[in-house]
C-alpha cells in the first residue's frame, strides 16, 4: 500500500485523503483459528507537518474467529486506528539505518521513508494484528462448554451433577467425608 506525496512535498500543512481495498495484504499471515472473511478496507488522511507526512485513519476488515469458551466459529469486525509518522531520509540521522532494518528500529517512534511514495503496508500489518482480541468471545456472556459433557451451556443447562470445590478446600472436604462414614462428626 503506497502512497504518492509529490504533491503534498512542498506544501506544509497540505493534506490528502486515501483509500485502499485489498484481498491479502504482504507479510500478514493470520494463525490458524482467525481466517479473513472480507476485503481489507483502509482509509487514512496524510498530512505534511513540514518536518513529516502522518499518516491517520483507520482499518477496516471482517474476520472469522472461533469463541475462546463454546468453541464456536464467529464473525468479528475489525476496526483497527492507523497513526503513523514517516520522516524523509535526508531529514535525520536515523533515517539510514531505519531503511535498514537495524534491530532497535522496532522500537523507533517513525518510519523513514525514500522518494515521493510512502509505503505504509507495515504499519497496516502491526495495527491488524495488535488489534486481534487475544481471547475472542462470540458474546461478552458466553459460558462455555461443561467440562464433564462438553454441552454448550448458553443453549441450557447440562444434566451433569456438578460440586464445585474449591481445590484450597478439597483436603478438608475429603477429612469430613472419611468422618461421616466412620460417624465421628
Amino acid at each position: 500500500m503506497r502512497i504518492n506525496i509529490s504533491s503534498l512535498k512542498d506544501k506544509p500543512g497540505a493534506s490528502r485523503t486515501v483509500s485502499f481495498s485489498t484481498d491479502s495484504l504482504t507479510g500478514l499471515e493470520w494463525e490458524e483459528p482467525i481466517t479473513q472473511s472480507s476485503a481489507l478496507e483502509v482509509t487514512a488522511t496524510v498530512i505534511n507537518t513540514g518536518s513529516a507526512f502522518v499518516v491517520r485513519g483507520e482499518v477496516r476488515t471482517e474476520l472469522e474467529l472461533q469463541c475462546a469458551r463454546c468453541l464456536k466459529r464467529f464473525r468479528y469486525h475489525l476496526v483497527a486506528p492507523l497513526d503513523e509518522e514517516y520522516i524523509p531520509d535526508t531529514s535525520h540521522d536515523y533515517a539510514d539505518n531505519a531503511l535498514e532494518g537495524d534491530e532497535d528500529d522496532q522500537f523507533a517512534e517513525f518510519s523513514a521513508f525514500r522518494g515521493d511514495v510512502i509505503d505504509i503496508t507495515e504499519a497496516v500489518r502491526e495495527q491488524l494484528l495488535l488489534s486481534v482480541p487475544l481471547k475472542a468471545l462470540c458474546t461478552a456472556d458466553c459460558l462455555g462448554l461443561c467440562p464433564s459433557c462438553g454441552k454448550e451451556l448458553s443453549s441450557g443447562e447440562c444434566s451433569c451433577q456438578q460440586e464445585i470445590i474449591d481445590p484450597r478446600w478439597a483436603d478438608l472436604a475429603r477429612l469430613l467425608d472419611q468422618q461421616t462414614d466412620t460417624g465421628n462428626v
